[in-house]
């Protein structure tokens, strides 16, 4: 049965309040771990509140009784959530780990499950009466109703310290963050005191959960309205603790105004002996670069420190404007780059060994291609060679219309030579003969040595009887040059055939031609030039 009580009012406003804090903050859970546990702890006044005024409004004092013991999931969430509330005002980098959450749970669930079951044991209220009318529930507690508090009270009193200590540690501009919680969490305070010494007598009701939902209230207001938007700030100076780059704020005079610890590493690095603090010196002093700040710049700098170790600095000027757009100072992010740079050298100087050695490989393949496709005895490139270049030049005379003129030149009777005076002078006569030969060779001429004692001319630009008078001009060369060959002078003679290119013979059409004019002029005595021309199943003269 319930019965009117004018504090049934208090409670039931308190309850409805903390519903809509509640509604409020959920949403903004999720921003910090602070909101969140506001949130819960708004849920848990809302439950308290509620059930507090069902307590005030009954009239048996069993279903009173009942009431009041269902209030403490309530009690524990807002105790809890305070707490956890504290926490991350102090630290906004805390979050709430499943060790803690567990141990955060112990006690409340010794508080829910001994005041759920008191009916067995006493060791919550030891007992109970109605006082006063209309009648209040005046319970006398027991044991764990005392560890319970005791529990309690100590868990808001460490949240007190924290906020304490990081009220004392904060800058002046966010002190005011946590004053509010501070002075918030003094009404309940006094309230509950008075509450659990005077309820064994009855003389009050315990209004705890309508000064907590006052306190809550102002936390919330706190939290939503000067805390919340300076989050990014504060972590932005976290930010600026943990990265490696060295961040220093300076004055339009050039005064050191801030710096984060990197930079006070690096500036320290440079100048061993600067002053314990580095706040007001100038940055001139202690970074030892003088030079006009702009907005946007970025310079690389080589400093020396006090030891002789060199350091590479990238450094970026961004200027530091007021609401009038008025430079007032300078932020410089100096990012040290040596360890970069060193790298960057050690791999150019990679590059450049492997570039040289490249260039060596590449000579290397280029004479061995070379000594590959020349004769060691002459120096005249070989028949592979010949290939080749008669392919290219047949090509070009067929694309530019241009004559083509080949000749097959031979030592006469060479065998000779090699049987009378052996195969020491008879490569001496093909060597002197080849310079001979090579002599009368003009630019974009080739001379191959064909085998044995027969050369190979290929003469781009000379038609049959051009080449006939150059292979003439040789033989005369030859005939009037004897050689001394065992303390006598010996005559060496040449014989050659000359092919013309026509316009539709293949490169081993050309050979051949020539070589069959090769052998008429070795069948009319040697010593003389034969001309021959190609046609598809013979050589004519």
């Amino acid at each position: 049965m319930l019965r009117w009580q004018p504090f049934a009012l208090l409670f039931g406003i308190a309850a409805f309040g903390s519903l809509i804090a509640t509604a409020i903050m959920w949403p903004r859970r999720r921003l910090t771990p602070a909101a969140a546990a506001m949130t819960v702890a708004m849920a848990g006044l809302a439950w308290w509140s509620a059930t507090k005024c069902l307590s005030v409004l009954a009239t048996d004092l069993e279903v009173k009784l009942a009431f009041e013991t269902a209030i403490y999931p309530g009690v524990c969430a807002c105790v809890a959530g305070f707490f956890c509330y504290a926490k991350g005002m102090a630290d906004r980098a805390w979050t709430l780990s499943r060790s803690a959450a567990l141990l955060l749970a112990i006690e409340p669930a010794f508080a829910i499950v001994t005041a759920a079951t008191n009916t067995w044991h006493r060791e919550f209220y030891a007992g109970a009466a109605l006082s006063g009318s209309p009648p209040l529930l005046a319970p006398q507690p027991g044991p764990a109703f005392w560890v319970h508090t005791i529990y309690s009270y100590a868990l808001l009193a460490w949240a007190m310290f924290a906020l304490v200590r990081a009220c004392l540690q904060a800058p002046r501009s966010y002190r005011g963050h946590f004053v509010w919680p501070l002075v918030a969490v003094v009404p309940p305070v006094i309230g509950n005191i008075i509450t659990v010494s005077y309820m064994p007598q009855g003389k009050t009701v315990g209004l705890t959960p309508v000064f907590f939902c006052i306190s809550a209230g102002a936390c919330c207001w706190a939290l939503l309205r000067e805390a919340l938007p300076e989050l990014v700030p504060v972590a932005g100076r976290q930010i600026l603790e943990t990265i490696s780059d060295a961040v220093i704020v300076i004055d339009r005079s050039s005064r050191v105004l801030d710096l984060n610890p990197a930079a006070d590493r690096l500036l320290r690095r440079l100048q061993p002996d600067a002053p314990p603090s580095i706040l007001g010196m100038q940055a001139r002093d202690v970074l030892s670069i003088d030079r006009a700040l702009s907005a946007g710049s970025d310079a690389e700098y080589t400093l020396t420190a006090a030891d002789g170790q060199r350091f590479d600095l990238n450094v970026r000027h961004s200027a530091l404007s007021d609401r009038a757009n008025k430079v007032i100072g300078w932020v410089l992010v100096v990012h040290d780059v040596t360890e970069r740079n060193r790298q960057r050298h050690e791999l150019r100087a990679t590059n450049d060994e492997l570039r040289e050695q490249l260039l060596a490989v590449e000579r290397l393949r280029a004479e061995l291609a070379e000594q590959a496709s020349r004769d060691s005895l002459t120096g005249l490139h070989n028949r592979r060679y010949l290939i080749g270049a008669l392919d290219r030049e047949v090509a070009l005379a067929a694309a530019e219309r241009r004559p083509l003129s080949v000749v097959m030149i031979d030592i006469d009777h060479f065998k000779g030579i090699n049987d009378r005076f052996g195969h020491v002078a008879g490569d001496e006569v093909i060597a002197t003969t080849a310079q001979r030969i090579t002599a009368l060779i003009q630019d974009g001429e080739s001379a191959v040595r064909y085998g044995g004692e027969e050369f190979f001319l290929v003469l781009p630009g000379c038609t049959a009887e051009q080449a006939r008078q150059r292979a003439e001009t040789m033989r005369e060369v030859c005939v009037s040059s004897s050689f001394i060959i065992g303390g006598q002078p010996v005559t060496v003679t040449i014989s050659a055939g000359v092919a013309e290119y026509l316009g539709s013979e293949s490169p081993a059409a050309l050979i051949e031609a020539a070589d069959q004019a090769l052998y008429v002029a070795k069948s009319l005595g040697r010593n003389r030039i034969e001309t021959a021309r190609v046609t598809t199943s013979s050589v004519q003269k």
